[in-house]
Parts: structure tokens; sequence; C-alpha cells
């Protein structure tokens, strides 16, 4: 009887013995763990929370640009309005006068007289130099000045001239800033050559490409459009039906500024 309980107690404890650096270890095992999950669900509630803050930073730019490009085209439309509204009154108050439509017409057809008309087969343009220049070509893209006066082809009424406004015209050449005829008639095409400084040029544009209003076609829209309807050729887009004739002189060009 002694026996067993000596060989139960000495079983005890060897057990006792053995446990006990096992569950210490366990302990610590659970003491480092504890933080590491604790870190980690610290490291994802921050990255959520910059998540957050980037898309609603990216929502607030976002709101800006919508608000910003809002604004500009306002202030686009309201400009075109204040500078359609001041030609009107220019041209109700008498301080523009137009050319009447014999006196246009028969300068159109004394200037097409003075030279043959050719037909560009890549462009569809007409046009003849009334004068050959022996300056300077023009360069795409530089700022190039010129006058013209442009009018209808079927009327002769003048609808913009720079000698009118006694203000020759700068653009950039090439850019489209104003229609598509003005461009090739001063740079020229594959079989139109290229106008020179003191050059002047007779061109006629059908309706089409060589009409496509640019990003300054402003200076005679309301002209062209008085025009078009007193002639009843305009089309329902606005867009006229009649050919365009338009003559340029090529004056010194300006240097480009990139």
């Amino acid at each position: 009887m002694i026996g067993q309980r000596t060989h139960y107690l000495t079983s005890h404890c060897f057990s006792v013995r053995h446990t006990a650096p096992r569950l210490r270890l366990q302990r610590a095992r659970c003491s480092t763990v504890a933080p590491r999950c604790s870190s980690s669900s610290s490291s994802s509630s921050t990255s959520s929370r910059v998540h957050a803050e980037h898309v609603q930073h990216q929502h607030q730019r976002q709101q800006q640009l919508q608000q910003q490009q809002q604004h500009q085209a306002c202030s686009r439309r309201q400009w075109l309005q204040a500078q359609a509204a001041a030609a009107l009154a220019l041209a109700a108050a008498g301080s523009v006068t137009l050319p009447s439509a014999s006196h246009a017409a028969a300068a159109a057809a004394a200037a097409a007289a003075s030279c043959e008309l050719q037909t560009s087969s890549a462009t569809g343009l007409k046009w003849c130099d009334v004068v050959v220049g022996d300056g300077a070509l023009p360069i795409k893209s530089a700022f190039t000045k010129l006058n013209y006066t442009a009018k209808l082809a079927s009327t002769g009424t003048v609808f913009d001239s720079t000698y009118q406004r006694k203000t020759p015209l700068v653009f950039k050449v090439g850019e489209h800033e104003l229609i598509e005829a003005l461009d090739v008639a001063v740079l020229g095409a594959e079989d139109i050559p290229p106008m020179q400084e003191g050059g002047k040029r007779y061109v006629v544009a059908s309706p089409g490409r060589m009409q496509r209003q640019g990003t300054k076609s402003l200076l005679w829209v309301v002209g062209l459009s008085q025009a078009l309807e007193e002639a009843g050729e305009m089309a329902e887009d606005g867009s006229p039906t009649s050919d365009l004739v338009f003559e340029v002189e090529l004056l010194s060009k300006r240097r480009s500024r990139g």
C-alpha cells in the first residue's frame, strides 16, 4: 500500500515538473502572438483609412475640375454673346459699313479676271495668284500677318475685311484657327505652291472641308450669318451653302513662339 502511494506521488510530481514548462511556453507564445494580431489589426485599419481619404480626395478633385470646366464654358458663352452683341450694335449704328452687293461683285469679278483660276485636286480649293510675292515663305505654326477680304461668291457680299478694320490679322498659320481655306491658301498643298511675302492670292472655297471653321472664326461669324440669311444660303445647321471667296495678301511673318 505504501509502495503504491509512493509510486503515485512520484508519477504526479514528475508530471507536474514536465507540464509546468509547457504551460509557461504556451503563455509566452500567447503573449507574443497577441501584440502581433493587434499590430495587424491596426495596420489594416490604417490602410483602410488612407484608402478612404484617397478616394475622397479624388472625388473632390473631380468635382473641382467639373466646376472649372462649367465656369470656363459659361465664360466662353458669355464672351461670344458679348462679342456678337457688340458687332451687331456697331452694324446697327453704322460704324461698320459693307460695300454694296453690286460693288463687291464687280470687285470680285475684276480680281478673278486678273488671273486664271485653277482647281486643286488634293483639296478642291480654287485659286490663282493676283500678285506673286518675292519675300519669305510662310512657316507652319508660326505667327503670320496678312490682310484679307471675305465674301459670298453668289452675291459678292463682304462679310469681313481687315482692310475695313484697318488692322491686319495675326494668327498661327496651319493651326486651324480661322478657316481651312486660309491655311491652305497661305501654306499651299500638294498641287498649290505656298504664298510668299508680298503676294496676293484669290481663293474660292466650296462647302465642305475647305469651309471648316476654326477656333477663332468669331472674327466674321456675325457678318457671315447675316450675309447668308440675306442671300438665303444658310443650311439648317447654320453652315453656308454658297462658295466663299477670300482675297489674301501675305504680309511680313512673325517669329514663332514655339
